[in-house]
């Protein structure tokens, strides 16, 4: 405690420094940034930029160096050896920013790793070829930088059939986990998981890992008990190809675990100083830049994360132009000779909080005290910070004040971005964020602290608690302002007999957060009182199972943001009493939903939301359960996704509101939509011309698309099904500039050609065409879909070969062929495949036969 005391010492408490960062914070609010989408899968701030230029910049000059060495050594090679690889395949975890990934800085153990995990063609295993790898080292050493890069490696990634990568918690529900490893191995049992027993589990599991070559990553396994318990649905090591990567933090847990073990070494003086010179992005003098690598050779002790911190806090300190003195200064602050790396990176750390203003610093320890595992999404932890007075509601733009804090914790590499999947309809961007444990336990301490200094640290005026899946007692803390439970909740027996979880919330009369994530409420009820909390002003049902929501939630008349985004095949019933909450600013309906009338249950009724004029964003609003017209209240709405079943009416009344509001982002799911008479194609035109559109599911027969309509150019997602369409759609869907996801299902396009030009989809990632029953030829010229990674072709059983033009598509990393006619897969495989040449590069090829 006198460590961290005496570190905070020396930081900056001005409160100049806090009135710079909010004036920089305004900065941002220019032109440009009013009229970019609060929803951070859109947005992409100044400082933003900036960190994923830094990123980029940081891959882009490891790659010019490297391909400077192959040219020098094997200059015919060049153009093959410089390819990185890229990410393509769902579940795959996230890069996080800003840590360089380069093989140099891994040692030996990743070649070791894959020799381990690289299949033999047939026969017996190979020799030191083991069913499970323990991969052992204390935090910050790159354990899990080392198992991502082997887990996205194409070599090893087309030895396998399915994938699934777990973080495990410190107790977690055998079940749960059980539960994610099915659904991410195989994603459409994600519904028949959910009523499986243990045992029925535990058969499922082993049964997938025995009929296909599996590669499963359980990240930070810590409990012996625990994995004993999990053990029981792997299957022994002669009996599957399955390999199991599993990390740990002890030796000698790995080595109780069984299989093999390995170690990750620090990086030696010659590797952290190559790393610190990648992320440094400022030049010293020769003084300073021999202190510097003193205290990066003789104090980050070969530890990633401490080099990434260090060179963040210098980057974002004013010591371009420092005297020698004050790199001096910093390396008495490091002096002392710390144990081992978990000591080393948090006193590096508490140098980097130090010099934090408060209001940061403020952002840092409500961070810590979330709950550890997974990531947080950063629209969430912006309301978060701003219900609890982190940042003040009385700012302009008080959410981009938080993203503007976010991104310069981001870029002190304090706080670890993580980018969308790739295959997603914004790629690129970075949706959430997360602590590295060792962070997260250094700031910990600091929030212990502040219970007791409350003139120094800020965040003493709000007490936060997150639990777990075994909190049941009763909590008493009467001034909670902020409430998680997290985890599948599998009450006890006494829970199950009494109904009723052990928490009275009449008792917190302070709470303005309250959150219930992937729990399971069928058979007990929701805690007493929630209607009480009458300073709430956040309640989410993220992923629980939650078939009726009280009526008692009308009450909440302060509430700002509601979440009903429940598991996808729970229905909920809504108590018709929403239209009382006038302060909502988000609500989240859940995908599927009905109004239930609170005193007599019908099912019939739709729900009001006349008086929600403060709405900002509405997901997933039903057309057929909520009113249409009371979307014309709603004046202030920026961001909307919307279903309509059927009627071209509600559709008409839906993008009239749109053309005439504030609304910038507008999601549609229209379904059963046939364009027969001309007052449908009147709609239809107005759909594809709407500017506001961005993403499109289309179901119904439309026969032919609007020619005289320019397409939104914010568009980034369309799928149509069943749309019949009689003339090829690519030349008009490849004009799109933003288009990211293209989908064509059951028989959308009737026509025997389709043709994508040289100048088409140039932006286009995904590309999936699906039971195009008459297509017989597709052609595809050099330098169309130049962004292309995934494409799937399933049920086009007419469909001659594929186009030539593929072989040109340099990012492509992945073709699944789904039920196609034997004649197309032959072409396909062996050496003598007519058409090998043209997906000779790449990666992964997946052939689902159909018999």
């Amino acid at each position: 405690m006198a460590e961290i005391t005496s570190n905070i010492a020396s930081g900056s408490n001005n409160p100049a420094d806090n009135q710079s960062l909010e004036e920089k914070a305004r900065v941002v609010n220019n032109k440009n940034t009013k009229q970019a989408s609060r929803f951070s899968i859109f947005r992409t701030g100044s400082l933003m930029k900036k960190l994923i230029n830094n990123h980029n910049l940081q891959k882009q000059k490891s790659m010019i160096k490297k391909q400077l060495d192959i040219e020098q050594q094997h200059e015919h090679h060049v153009a093959v050896q410089i390819q990185r690889p890229q990410r393509s395949m769902k579940h795959i975890p996230p890069t996080t920013s800003p840590l360089v990934e380069e093989d140099e800085f891994f040692g030996p153990e990743k070649e070791e790793i894959t020799k381990k995990l690289l299949l033999p063609e047939s026969g017996a295993p190979a020799s030191g070829w083991a069913h499970v790898i323990s991969v052992w080292g204390p935090w910050g050493l790159g354990k899990i930088r080392l198992l991502k890069k082997l887990y996205n490696d194409f070599e090893i990634r087309r030895q396998f059939q399915c994938f699934a990568w777990v973080y495990m918690p410190a107790d977690f529900e055998t079940r749960n986990i059980m539960q994610t490893i099915v659904v991410q191995l195989v994603p459409s049992m994600r519904k028949r998981v959910t009523k499986m027993s243990f045992l029925e589990l535990a058969e499922e599991l082993i049964s997938l890992q025995l009929e296909n070559k599996c590669l499963i990553v359980l990240s930070d396994v810590r409990d012996l008990k625990n994995w004993r318990m999990l053990s029981v649905a792997f299957p022994t090591a002669d009996k599957t190809r399955t390999r199991i990567l599993l990390t740990t933090r002890e030796r000698e847990f790995a080595e109780r675990i069984g299989g093999d073990v390995l170690g990750i070494s620090p990086l030696d003086d010659k590797q952290s100083w190559k790393l610190f010179e990648r992320i440094i992005d400022i030049s010293f003098n020769q003084h300073a830049k021999k202190t510097l690598k003193e205290i990066v050779t003789g104090r980050c002790k070969g530890s990633p994360l401490a080099i990434a911190i260090l060179a963040g806090y210098l980057n974002n300190t004013d010591t371009s132009n420092s005297s020698n003195s004050e790199i001096d200064s910093l390396k008495s602050h490091l002096q002392d000779e710390q144990p081992d790396i978990t000591h080393a990176v948090q006193k590096i750390v508490s140098i980097s909080y130090a010099h934090l203003p408060d209001k940061l610093k403020e952002c840092l320890l409500y961070l810590a005290h979330l709950p550890s595992e997974g990531e947080l999404h950063l629209d969430d932890l912006y309301v978060r910070w701003i219900y609890e007075d982190t940042i003040s509601k009385a700012e302009q733009n008080p959410m981009e004040v938080a993203e503007h804090y976010l991104e310069e914790l981001a870029l002190r590499n304090l706080v670890q971005m993580l980018e969308q999947e790739q295959d997603g309809p914004s790629i690129g961007t970075f949706l959430s964020c997360k602590l590295h444990p060792l962070v997260r336990e250094f700031f910990t301490k600091i929030g212990d602290a502040d219970k007791v200094n409350t003139k120094e640290f800020m965040s003493v005026t709000v007490p936060r608690l997150p639990l777990n899946s075994r909190a049941y007692q009763l909590i008493d803390h009467p001034n909670l302002r902020s409430l998680t439970f997290a985890g599948t909740f599998e009450p006890p027996p006494e829970i199950l007999t009494s109904k009723q979880l052990l928490v009275d919330f009449t008792e917190f009369y302070l709470l303005r957060v309250l959150e219930f994530y992937g729990i399971d409420f069928r058979g007990w009820d929701l805690p007493r009182g929630i209607g009480q909390l009458i300073e709430l002003r956040y309640l989410s049902f993220q992923r629980c199972y939650l078939e009726k929501l009280p009526s008692s939630i009308g009450e909440l008349i302060l509430l700002e943001t509601l979440d009903l985004r429940v598991e996808p095949n729970c229905i909920m019933a809504i108590p018709n009493v929403l239209w009382k909450m006038t302060k909502l600013e988000r609500l989240y309906f859940p995908a599927r939903f009905q109004c239930a009338d609170s005193n007599n249950n019908k099912k019939n009724n739709r729900l009001s939301l006349k008086n929600l004029g403060e709405l900002q964003v509405l997901v997933n609003f039903d057309a057929q359960v909520c009113h249409v017209r009371h979307l014309q209240a709603m004046t202030k709405l920026e961001e909307m996704s919307a279903v309509v079943v059927e009627s071209h009416i509600d559709l008409d009344a839906i993008l009239d509101y749109t053309r005439s509001s504030l609304v910038r982002r507008l999601s549609l799911d229209v379904r059963n939509f046939n364009c027969y008479s001309e007052n449908t194609r009147t709609v239809l035109a107005k759909l594809f011309g709407c500017e506001a559109l961005v993403s499109l599911h289309l179901e119904g027969y439309i026969k032919k698309l609007p020619t005289d309509v320019a397409l939104s150019y914010k568009l980034v997602e369309i799928v149509l099904s069943g749309s019949e369409l009689e003339s090829d759609p690519m030349p008009i869907f490849g004009q799109i500039a933003n288009l990211r996801s293209l989908v064509l299902c059951k028989d959308a396009y009737v026509g025997t050609g389709m043709k994508c030009g040289r100048t088409s989809f140039g932006e286009l990632r995904s590309l999936k065409l699906r039971s195009l029953r008459n297509l017989e030829t597709w052609d595809v010229e050099e330098g169309a879909m130049p962004q292309l990674m995934i494409l799937s072709i399933e049920k086009c059983a007419r469909l001659e070969m594929l186009p030539a033009g593929l072989e040109y598509v340099a990012r492509l990393r992945e073709l699944k062929i789904v039920s196609m006619p034997p004649r197309f897969e032959e072409r396909l495989q062996g050496e003598e495949g007519e058409d090998v040449r043209k997906v000779k590069q790449l990666p992964r090829i997946i052939i689902c036969s159909s018999v």
